[in-house]
């Protein structure tokens, strides 16, 4: 899969867990996109789910805040 599809992919499941449109790989999950700890969880899980990955503590915590960033992560994931 690449990148733009993956990219494509995660705005919508962002664009169906929040009810908000016009997703840009910019922004940020949590300043722009308003997720809370528990919405960030839940969108973690999502991707989880739909992509067939796992994200560790240190993937979440440290090099995850924009869209582009959880898109690279995961094109990352499905490569290892």
């Amino acid at each position: 899969m690449s990148i733009d599809e993956i990219r494509e992919k995660l705005i919508l499941i962002i664009e169906r867990g929040s009810g908000k449109a016009g997703i840009r790989p910019d922004m940020d999950l949590i300043l722009d996109l308003g997720l809370d700890s528990i919405g960030y969880f839940i969108l973690l899980e999502n991707v989880e789910r739909e992509f067939s990955v796992k994200f560790s503590n240190q993937d979440i915590f440290t090099d995850v805040t924009t869209v582009e960033e959880l898109s690279c992560k995961i094109r990352d994931l499905m490569n290892d």
